[in-house]
């Protein structure tokens, strides 16, 4: 019981933390927004270029996904406001990092080429997703990189799985109810393979094709701050549940 009790106290300081920052880290969030819509004119403009163009785009992403961990950092790490001098410091930030486990994984899909499409591949996806889940957390809140972030990573699992994906498993099935294709889309932004720069991509690459809408719009705005909200709270909530073993979290609760 006091491990639970614990538990639903880290949601709690995450969620008001969360709330605090978000007027804290808006330009954080149009950042993501203009960085996504960017990624979406790259893989249009890239598409027939091959490996070539598999290359650029995946240099585009680790870019602006080190970018906005960079503008995170602020809000969550140092609690304070993102401001001009940190979306000027932003390009090229963590961008080595990025690849450098997105080459771990490339590595691992490349060896795994002869199971693609079958559950093998598909049992593989699902264990690195859970397992290696906070990576992108531990890019801008921990101290290690490549292969010791990823077991870093799995270590924080081991000790926190069950806290750390609940609160996603239970928006995931909230929105899939509301429908289908957000619950999907939420599951699909909050992994190890930063899937959160995609956010707006469909959104833009609609628009290069001269197809706007105001629904389309407002849906564009509504999936932007979705995620950054979710990315705001995964970060507290990193903090909340590293600071120690659950039944240490579980001790430290009898004394608040």
């Amino acid at each position: 019981m006091d491990a639970i009790v614990a538990t639903l106290a880290a949601y709690r300081d995450a969620a008001i933390k969360t709330a605090r920052t978000i007027t804290r880290s808006w330009m954080a969030a149009l950042a993501l927004g203009v960085a996504s819509g960017t990624l979406g004119v790259i893989a249009v403009v890239t598409a027939s270029l091959g490996i070539v163009g598999g290359f650029i785009l995946g240099l585009a992403q680790a870019a602006c996904a080190g970018a906005y961990l960079y503008l995170l950092e602020a809000p969550v790490k140092h609690q304070r406001r993102v401001g001009m001098d940190d979306i000027r410091s932003s390009p090229g930030r963590y961008v080595w990092d990025v690849i450098s486990v997105l080459f771990i994984f490339w590595i691992g899909s490349m060896l795994l080429t002869p199971f693609s499409g079958t559950f093998v591949m598909i049992g593989v996806f699902l264990v690195v997703y859970v397992v290696f889940n906070p990576a992108q957390e531990l890019i801008y809140l921990g101290y290690s990189r490549s292969l010791a972030l990823l077991g870093d990573a799995g270590r924080f699992m081991f000790d926190n799985w069950i806290e750390w994906l609940l609160p996603h498993l239970l928006i995931g099935a909230l929105l899939f109810v509301v429908a289908p294709d957000l619950g999907i889309f939420h599951l699909q932004m909050f992994g190890p393979f930063f899937g959160f720069t995609s956010v707006n991509n469909s959104f833009f690459t609609s628009l290069m094709a001269g197809s706007f809408s105001p629904f389309s719009l407002g849906r564009a705005l509504l999936l932007l701050g979705m995620v950054h909200l979710t990315m705001l709270f995964r970060g507290f909530l990193y903090l909340e549940l590293s600071q120690g073993s659950r039944r240490a979290r579980a001790w430290r609760q009898k004394f608040r």
